[in-house]
């Protein structure tokens, strides 16, 4: 591994894989902007220019031998319609794809989304569960997905596709949209409020993962060469009800704030509640063996939160 490109690597997760693979490895971070930056060390080596552009991925491409591809449309172009999202997933996807495989280049590890299973996202969830993705998200990653593996199939690239559920730890940033992740929201909550207002009704059943750990699994799979090319779930194997994780973090912050914390629930939600189990033991070593909240991870949100 004599060197890795992060597309999209300001963002949320691109700040901790970059803080993960610290100063052993030369890191290249493509960027849209030339003023984009944030807390995570060490600072990389910036290419500014979009993955939309193919002549940019293959000039990117050809100076390393990994690639970590997250860049995806960005938050603040509300503007787009979701076959313009869906499109601009495929473009990126293309783009790097193709320079991948012109280059040769070892690995190229693509950061998806359980999103993409859609409607199929309850009960047991495996690799092979049907896709069933009905929004321009959850599409965006699934069309990603497709052309990634089409193109790099027939070629010598590692090409390892990870299904992320639910992330979360302090943004580096704390301008990110990242605090509307669900925990990070909760604990942003927390100490702007002093109390958690759910969204829903709190049945929702879902897998939470620190971002620690999908950074930490990034790099070891990079490191790794026996890691075989597949698509991963990328979670903790655990579900948890949203009321019963915000009522975890709020008995341990409640020392943070000084007072007892009040969680609240939306009444009025009667939406039909999720429950599913990611199956994560195609990860082998690399599975999560936590089986709670990582205690760490939420101190480290409620400090971050304190000081945004």
């Amino acid at each position: 591994m004599t060197g890795v490109l992060l597309t999209g690597g300001f963002g949320y997760l691109g700040s901790w894989i970059r803080a993960s693979l610290g100063t052993a490895v030369p890191v290249l971070v493509t960027s849209r902007s030339p003023q984009l930056s944030d807390s995570a060390n060490p600072h990389p080596v910036v290419a500014i220019g979009s993955t939309t552009d193919s002549d940019f991925c293959e000039k990117t491409v050809q100076e390393v031998s990994s690639v970590v591809h997250l860049a995806s449309p960005p938050d603040n172009e509300k503007q787009l319609s979701d076959d313009q999202i869906i499109s601009t997933h495929e473009m990126m996807a293309r783009n790097i794809a193709l320079a991948a495989v012109r280059r040769n280049i070892n690995t190229l590890i693509y950061l998806s989304t359980v999103h993409v299973y859609g409607t199929s996202l309850d009960g047991r969830v495996t690799r092979d569960t049907p896709c069933r993705a009905t929004t321009a998200y959850g599409l965006g990653h699934l069309v990603a997905e497709e052309i990634i593996r089409e193109i790099t199939s027939n070629s010598s690239v590692r090409t390892i596709i990870f299904r992320l559920a639910n992330g979360y730890g302090s943004p580096t940033n704390h301008r990110s949209s990242a605090w509307r992740f669900f925990i990070n929201d909760v604990c942003k909550q927390i100490i702007s409020s002093g109390a958690i207002q759910l969204r829903s009704h709190g049945q929702h059943c879902l897998d939470f993962v620190p971002m620690k750990y999908v950074a930490e699994t990034v790099k070891n799979t990079l490191q790794n060469q026996d890691f075989n090319s597949g698509t991963y779930l990328l979670g903790s194997g655990v579900s948890e009800t949203l009321k019963t994780v915000a009522q975890f973090i709020s008995e341990h912050a409640e020392p943070v704030v000084g007072h007892r914390i009040l969680v609240s629930v939306n009444a009025d939600d009667n939406t039909k509640a999720v429950k599913y189990k990611l199956d994560t033991q195609p990860l082998g070593e690399y599975q999560y063996v936590e089986s709670k909240i990582d205690i760490a991870t939420i101190n480290d949100l409620l400090r971050a939160a304190q000081s945004s």
